[in-house]
């Protein structure tokens, strides 16, 4: 009744659950989401009111709980998704109404940069980690949704085969890894 949904933590009894910081103060909902461990740390999206969606990490304290990256200046946010871990990085896409970036971040500000912007916002649904690389299912504007690879750099990231070749998609779903492949 005195928060929205808020960041809270719990060793499993009712006396070990509380709320772990008040992000978007008052009744309002900061809505945390698509959370994942890092570097001892649990980095998740959640919107404070004043800069809408953008990336944050927290230790499990009020003071240890704070944004990484103001991603897009304003209210409008970054809106992070998909986050996941690989090689000791934390790898996530930003999405605005225009475009869909991949980004990559070591927990610092000036350590969480952009690695490639998607000139098309492709809905990206899922992200998976194989060994050193990641595989996505992304669009440009001149292909459809075909499956991407990146291993952490700009030049990198690409197109792994355009398999239904123009405008078209092939639409990659449901990404699973066995062995190495």
């Amino acid at each position: 009744g005195s928060n929205g949904t808020e960041l809270w933590k719990s060793d499993g009894s009712s006396s070990g659950t509380s709320l772990v910081k008040d992000i978007r103060e008052g009744t309002k909902d900061s809505s945390p989401e698509y959370t994942v461990e890092f570097d001892n740390m649990l980095y998740f999206s959640a919107n404070d009111g004043i800069h809408g969606h953008e990336l944050w990490k927290s230790d499990g304290t009020i003071s240890g709980t704070v944004m990484v990256k103001d991603i897009v200046n304003g209210s409008g946010g970054g809106n992070p998704r998909h986050l996941i871990v690989m090689n000791n990085t934390l790898y996530f896409f930003s999405f605005t109404s225009w475009d869909a970036d991949l980004w990559k971040s070591d927990g610092t500000s000036e350590g969480t940069t952009m690695i490639k912007s998607f000139n098309s916002n492709p809905g990206i649904d899922e992200v998976l980690a194989v060994g050193n690389t990641l595989y996505f299912s992304a669009e440009e504007d001149n292909e459809g949704a075909e499956l991407w690879t990146s291993d952490g750099t700009t030049n990198g990231t690409m197109m792994v085969k355009d398999i239904k070749s123009g405008l078209s998609s092939s639409s990659p779903s449901y990404l699973a890894m066995v062995g190495s492949t």
